[in-house]
């Protein structure tokens, strides 16, 4: 997930060819558009790993356990 937010933003300051990234990297005191875009992409790759945890821990949390299985004792 963090490299497609990565790709997006990438191809969306290059394609525009604005200065609207720098001006929000100088805002948010990053003082470069690389490093907003480097933040962008790193909030991407945490809000990916969170959402595949979750998913993870939310199906092994509705998954059956069989009952008739033998244990060997």
């Amino acid at each position: 997930m963090g490299i497609a937010w990565l790709g997006q933003s990438l191809y969306i300051s290059t394609v525009s060819g604005s200065n609207l990234p720098q001006k929000m990297g100088d805002l948010m005191g990053f003082g470069s558009d690389i490093v907003l875009l480097a933040v962008t992409a790193g909030l991407g790759f945490f809000l990916g790993a969170f959402s595949a945890l979750t998913g993870s821990l939310f199906r092994r949390l509705l998954k059956r356990k069989p009952d008739n299985i033998y244990k060997g004792y």
